[in-house]
């Protein structure tokens, strides 16, 4: 099966940031799960980073996190720790910190999109009790009533979205964070 989407749909060369401790063991570990998948991709295009998406700058020094911030036109989250047993205090390195971090880098040199990766367990919240149809507008409530630390760690990163999307719109970034337009999560 082809892959679709952003990666054939596009002209540009891609970046992915990755754990590994070098470049080769992370498009290695990307080819693994394109496969594990039964998808193929070009990955000729992709330029794998070392880094930590979890980490301020990415883990990356300051120049590289700066080149790289220049680099990108658009940045996709996709990084999450998908488990439902972890309390909240274990989810949120990786659930919130990784898409605020790559907010930061939206944020840098000039504005970028930013496509947020999420959960529909994000309207497990107490304000969506009975609720029987929940749209992908800003959240709402104050995120009380989950069971769990996984969707609540969601609802944060899709909160602090929310947020820097609604002082965008008012021309009023958040300090440290001047974003470009925030993608809706269609």
């Amino acid at each position: 099966m082809e892959t679709r989407g952003l990666r054939s749909s596009t002209r540009g060369d891609h970046t992915a940031p990755s754990g590994a401790a070098e470049a080769s063991a992370g498009l290695a570990r990307l080819q693994a799960n394109l496969t594990r998948y039964g998808l193929t991709a070009d990955v000729s295009r992709i330029d794998v980073v070392v880094g930590a998406v979890d980490s301020p700058l990415l883990g990356l020094d300051e120049a590289q996190w700066l080149d790289l911030a220049r680099d990108i036109d658009v940045s996709v989250d996709a990084a999450a720790s998908v488990s439902f047993l972890a309390p909240l205090s274990g989810l949120l390195a990786i659930n919130v910190g990784g898409p605020l971090n790559l907010l930061r880098l939206a944020a840098a040199v000039r504005p970028k999109p930013v496509h947020l990766s999420s959960s529909s367990s994000v309207f497990n919240a107490a304000a969506y009790t009975g609720a029987a149809t929940a749209f992908e507008d800003p959240l709402v409530g104050d995120g009380e009533g989950f069971r769990g630390g996984y969707p609540a760690s969601k609802w944060i990163a899709e909160r602090l979205s929310d947020l820097a999307r609604a002082r965008l719109e008012r021309n009023d970034p958040p300090a440290g964070i001047s974003l470009g337009r925030h993608t809706d999560r269609a």
